[in-house]
Parts: C-alpha cells; structure tokens; sequence
C-alpha cells in the first residue's frame, strides 16, 4: 500500500509523529474552544447580574411605592419609572439573549404547557397600550390544536410577545389577530400574528431581520426601538424548529408567522385539570390587570378554575345564561371596579363579589361593606392572596377580606435575607414585612450561618454572588448542618438565570430559584409554595 514502509508494511515513523502532533493541536484547540466558552458563560453571568441587581432596586421600590396611597400626580411620575425601566430591562434581556445565542449558550427546554394560556397571555402582555389606541386583540384558535403540549414555553411567549408588541407600536388603527392552527403537513402547529398597521415595503421585507434593523430608519425615530427583537426571534423560532417568515403590505398591515413542531402532551397530574370535580368555578372579569399566566396557573393548583371574560358584557351573559352558578366572581380592573362589581353582584345570584385593583382610595371599604362586596384587595398580590380570598368568601367569612385580613390571620415566617447590597436587603425585607413576615438581615453567608446556628428560621433567601463565601457553598454548608437546619428551605436570588447557574443550583441542595428583577408576588408565591 502507497505510503508504508516497505519493509515493516507499517506508516514511516515521520508520519506517525505527524498524527499524534495533530492528535495533540486538536486536543489543544478542544480545551481552549472549552476554557473560552466556559470565559463567556462567566462573562454573561456576571455581566446579567450586575445589570440586573439595580435594575431590581429601581423597580421593587418604584412598585412598592406605587402600592401606597399617592396623589395622582406622584403616580403618574412613579408609573413612568417603572414603565421606564421595565422598557430598559427588556433592551438588557435582548442584549444577553443575542449574546447567548451567538455563544451557542442558548438551551431550548421541552417541558408541557398549556398552549391556549400562553397565547392569550402573551395578548394580556399587550393589552394597555392596545386600549389606549383603542385596537382590538383576538386569538383565534382552531379546534384541533391541543391544549396541552410539549416544547419551551419561555420562548414561544418571548417571540409571540415580540411579534404582538411590534404589531401594537406600529398599528394606529384597526386590531391584531393571533392564530393557531395545525400545519398544513400535520407536523407542527402555526402561529401567526397579523395587524393592520403600517406594513413593510417588499423590499425590505428581509432586512427586518437583521440585527439593529429596521424597514426604516425614520420609523427608528418615530417608534423607536431597537430592531434586536425580530433577529432574536427568528433565531429562537430556528432554534425551537421552525422559520419565522412575513408577508406585508404598505397601509394595509403585515403577518409575522412561523410553524414549530409541538406535539401533544399527555396531562401530568390529571385529576387537578380545569373543570373537573371538587373545582372551584368562579367568573373572573378582568381589563388585563392581575391576570397573568402564572397567576391562572397557580390558582388551577389550588382547584380554583377561572372562566375569564374581558367585558362586562359578556360576564353578565357568563351568569345570566349559565346553569351553575359560580362559587364566586371577581371583578379585577384598574377603575370602575366597585361600581362594576355592583352591577355585576346584581346578577351573581348570591355568589360572593371580590374586588381586586391596583390601588384603593379612602373610603373604599366602607362602600364595599354598603353594597355587598365580599372581599376588596389592593396590588401588588401573590397568587396566595387571591387563592386564600376565593376560599375564604366561598366560605361564607362574615366580614370583608382584605389584605389586612388576610396576612392577620397567616403565620409569619422567619426569612433569612442575605445579599451583600444593603439596597436589595432593604427591598426583599420590606416586600415580606407587607406580608407580615419577619425579615433578618445578613450581608454575607457567614452572617448566614451564624444566623441559622443561633435561631430558628423557616426560609433562606440566599443572593448568589456574594464576597467571600457566596450562596453556592452557603447553600452546601448549610445542607452539611446538624439537625433541622440542614433541611431550611433555601431560594436562590440572582440577576445571573443561566441553565448552568440553575443545575449548580440544584446540585448543592437549593429549592427554587428567583431571578432578578423579580415581582413582589413571585417571591411571595415561591414562598409560600415552600411553606405552605
């Protein structure tokens, strides 16, 4: 054979000490392809978490501020903080996503999700500004898409949220229509998002998504935007399986779509789906406040099932027309709630009323009491404190429930709140003081271990990167304890939400994981799903 010696019949020794010196660059160019990945996960984990912790302090105070009482005038200004910094947020959250996907970082899950929820949820995400141009929002849904499937939720609400939020920014007029419908070859499920907004020339209709792209630079100048958020999507769409495409035309609207392969999932825990025995029906009107996905969902957990209606209309055809009565309605809007509420116990044939709104006004329950209202609560809220509202007014509780009710008669809890910012100390301490909590300070997991060797606490809010001994080995310590301190619940807080962070998490024994900036009621639910 050509290139063996002739006498051995084996390759010349030149040419083996060539192979192994190859063997030995590509070894070599392994390891540091592997070390500058490993730099880049560390980069973006310290640089989102950096980002994120102000960004964190800027919206907790500004929403605990809002929950009080305030003129309108110091509303309005706080209200444009928080829309403010909500809107640079996401700016944050699109420059780490571009980052991560361009570092191949970017993990797509495939877990079971109520598909129906997230469509309508991802419009609910939209819905302020579509009534404040006065568009209308429809989701049509074909008969055949399964409710339940398997794939990443995350994602799919972080593209249709993209696609809807665009098609809101540039419609003046008219509406949005989501759709979702088997794909014509049976394989996937078809989104589409269509508007009658300004439209897209055709020959600009690829350049939309590219990165920092617009169709037009004026419309740069007159919406504003970055133009990260289609090239992001597309790139989410390819990764989760599918192409995100778009038809356009100038003054008649456009329709971003794409298909995915989602098959059907089978329900995990059966017994608790909406609508079966021992649920708790009630009828919940809501102008899109305090109806989130995860505010739903956490109530399905508690057997309590909502048949959501966006006017009073049709709530007040829900209860004339249907034979069982509700368990109870809830009317959640950000004004005319009591005066609809009134209308709507009118027709609730004796079902209790519960009132939830942004913020109260003075003299509020003293009318609740006067036209029947049995329970009047005030945002920000847990799902807790809807659930235990719902179960206490179907009941029968004499009295109103309020906030105030609520937390007088829940066990406060013993919170450790470790972060080595005494501004994010301040602000986790207070949102559990509202909830009537008792909140112990620590400004680095030394003073953690201290703590929990000297007292009892029930949980541990653990912020990841601290100096010194940081929240992985706290964690480990703490689960290497004696007694019953090695099994304190422990919830991670960080601004870093990498998948490598949330294994390393589970690795060294922490419960749950809270990302900043987080809601005061998603550190609440976590709280009380660990402590029931």
């Amino acid at each position: 054979m050509s290139g063996l010696d002739p006498q051995s019949g084996q390759p010349p020794a030149s040419a083996v000490e060539d192979l192994r010196e190859e063997v030995k660059r590509l070894r070599a160019a392994n390891v540091a392809a592997v070390e500058s990945a490993d730099a880049t996960s560390r980069f973006l984990a310290h640089v989102s978490h950096e980002l994120r912790t102000p960004m964190n302090s800027i919206l907790g105070m500004t929403r605990l501020a809002l929950a009080t009482e305030l003129t309108a005038e110091q509303r309005e200004y706080l209200s444009v903080i928080s829309d403010s910094t909500e809107s640079l947020m996401t700016l944050v959250n699109d420059l780490l996503d571009q980052a991560k996907i361009d570092a191949g970082m970017l993990v797509i899950e495939e877990i079971p999700f109520r598909i129906h929820d997230l469509v309508e949820g991802s419009l609910r995400g939209v819905q302020i500004m579509a009534d404040h141009k006065g568009l209308k929002l429809q989701y049509e849904r074909h008969p055949d898409v399964p409710d339940l499937v398997a794939g990443d939720p995350t994602r799919l609400r972080q593209v249709l949220l993209n696609l809807v939020s665009n098609a809101a920014k540039f419609t003046e007029t008219g509406g949005i229509v989501v759709t979702a419908e088997p794909s014509g070859n049976g394989n996937g499920i078809r989104f589409a998002v269509s508007d009658t907004g300004i439209g897209i020339p055709s020959d600009k209709l690829e350049s939309v998504f590219e990165e920092f792209r617009q169709a037009d630079e004026s419309t740069t100048r007159r919406f504003g935007g970055t133009g990260l958020g289609l090239s992001i999507s597309a790139r989410l769409v390819s990764l989760m399986g599918g192409e995100l495409g778009v038809a356009s035309e100038v003054g008649v609207g456009s329709t971003f779509h794409f298909t995915l392969p989602l098959a059907a999932a089978a329900p995990s825990d059966p017994p608790t789906a909406a609508g079966t025995p021992g649920d708790t029906a009630v009828v919940w009107l809501t102008d899109r406040y305090s109806c989130s996905d995860e505010l739903l969902e956490a109530l399905r957990e508690r057997r309590i099932v909502a048949r959501v209606c966006d006017t009073v209309d049709t709530a007040l055809t829900v209860l004339q027309e249907s034979s069982d009565q509700p368990a109870a309605i809830v009317v959640a809007l950000q004004s005319r709630a009591l005066d609809v509420a009134w209308e709507l116990g009118r027709e609730s044939r004796g079902a209790p009323v519960v009132v939830i709104t942004p913020g109260g006004q003075r003299g509020d329950g003293a009318r609740c009491r006067e036209i029947g209202i049995a329970a009047y609560l005030t945002g920000p809220l847990a799902p807790g404190d809807v659930a235990d509202a719902i179960d206490a007014v179907v009941a029968g509780v004499p009295e109103l429930v309020t906030r105030h009710w609520l937390n007088e008669r829940r066990r406060s809890l013993r919170i450790v709140v470790a972060d080595d910012s005494a501004t994010n100390r301040t602000l986790l301490a207070r949102m559990l003081e509202q909830r009537g909590h008792c909140p112990i300070a620590a400004a680095d997991g030394t003073e953690v271990l201290d703590i929990i060797e000297g007292e009892h606490v029930d949980v541990v809010l653990l912020d990841l990167h601290m100096p010194e001994l940081d929240g992985y080995d706290t964690a480990t310590r703490i689960r290497a304890m004696a007694g019953d301190a090695a099994t304190v619940p422990i919830i991670a807080v960080s601004g870093s939400v990498s998948e490598d962070g949330r294994d390393r998490c589970l690795e060294v024994g922490i419960d749950d994981f809270l990302a900043k900036p987080y809601r005061p009621e998603q550190l609440l639910a976590i709280v009380e799903r660990l402590i029931p």
